[in-house]
C-alpha cells in the first residue's frame, strides 16, 4: 500500500517532469545550431507554459478540503497566500535555468545543470502535491526544498548577469536586487516579513553584491561561486532561526559548509 501510496503522488508528476526534461534538452540542442532567437523563444515559453500548467492543474485540485469527514463546507487556500510560491517563482527559477542554458558555452555543464534542475524540479513537484493533499499547508521539508530552488536560482542568474558586456557596477547593482528579492521571497515563504526584515535583508544583499564585486574581475566561476555561498550561509542562518533554534551551536551548520564551499572554490 506504500508503494501504491507513492506512485499515485508521482505517476501525474512524472509525466509533466519528462515532457519538461524533453524541451529543455531540445532548447539547448536548438542552442548549439543557431537557430533564430524566435524558435528558443518559443520553445522557452512552451517549457513554461507547461511547468505553469502543472502548478494550476495541482491548485485547482487540492486547493480545497472539506473541514471534516462529517461536513460539506469546503476550506480553501488562499490563491494571493501562495502566488509567489506556486505560480511567479517557479517560473522565474526555469526561465533563469533556460537563460544559463543559452549563455553557457560549456555542454558538460550544461549536462550536469539539466540533471541537477530537473531532480530538483521533480522532488518540488512531490513535495508541493503532498503539501497540499496531506497537511494542507507548507511542510518544513517543502519549505527547504523552495530554499534549495532559491540557492540555484541565485546562482543561475549571477552567473548570466556577470557575461553581459555590461558596467561592472550595473552587475552588481543588478545582483544586489536579485539577491534583495530573493531573501524578501524567503521571508514570505516564512510568513516573517516585517519592516525591521526588510532592512536585514537589505543589508544581506549588499553584502552578497558586494563578495560578488570583491571577485567579479578574477572570473566569472569564483565571483559566482562566492556570491552564492555568501547567499547561503545567510539563508541557512534564517531558516535555522525560523525553525525556533535558539542555540549557538545550531548556527554553526551553515558557516561550517560554507567555510568548506570557500575551501573547495579556492583550490579548484
Amino acid at each position: 500500500m506504500r508503494k501504491k501510496g507513492l506512485w499515485s503522488i508521482m505517476k501525474d508528476e512524472t509525466v509533466y517532469w519528462i515532457l519538461i526534461i524533453i524541451l529543455s534538452f531540445f532548447f539547448l540542442y536548438l542552442t548549439t545550431i543557431g537557430v533564430p532567437h524566435g524558435l528558443l523563444l518559443a520553445a522557452g515559453i512552451l517549457n513554461l507554459l507547461l511547468l505553469e500548467t502543472w502548478f494550476i492543474r495541482i491548485f485547482i485540485l487540492f486547493s480545497g478540503r472539506k473541514i471534516s469527514q462529517y461536513s460539506e463546507v469546503i476550506q480553501r487556500i488562499s490563491f494571493k497566500e501562495r502566488v509567489f510560491d506556486y505560480f511567479v517563482f517557479p517560473t522565474i527559477f526555469l526561465a533563469t535555468f533556460m537563460l544559463y542554458l543559452y549563455f553557457n558555452k560549456d555542454i558538460v555543464m550544461s549536462y550536469w545543470i539539466i540533471v541537477l534542475c530537473m531532480t530538483v524540479l521533480f522532488v518540488l513537484f512531490i513535495n508541493v502535491k503532498s503539501s497540499l493533499k496531506r497537511v494542507y499547508k507548507l511542510t518544513s521539508l517543502t519549505k527547504g526544498i523552495f530554499s534549495f530552488v532559491c540557492i540555484l536560482t541565485f546562482y543561475l542568474s549571477v552567473n548570466v548577469i556577470l557575461r553581459f558586456d555590461i558596467n561592472i557596477w550595473i552587475k552588481l547593482i543588478v545582483s544586489g536586487i536579485l539577491a534583495l528579492l530573493m531573501f524578501l521571497s524567503e521571508l514570505q515563504l516564512h510568513d516573517r516579513f516585517t519592516i525591521s526584515s526588510f532592512f536585514i535583508s537589505l543589508l544581506s544583499s549588499l553584502f552578497v553584491a558586494l563578495s560578488i564585486g570583491i571577485f567579479v574581475y578574477q572570473s566569472i566561476f569564483i565571483a559566482t561561486a562566492i556570491g552564492t555561498v555568501g547567499f547561503y550561509v545567510i539563508i541557512g542562518l534564517w531558516n535555522t532561526r525560523f525553525s525556533g533554534k535558539y542555540k549557538f551551536i545550531d548556527y554553526l551548520s551553515p558557516l561550517l559548509y560554507g567555510t568548506i564551499a570557500l575551501i573547495l572554490i579556492f583550490n579548484l
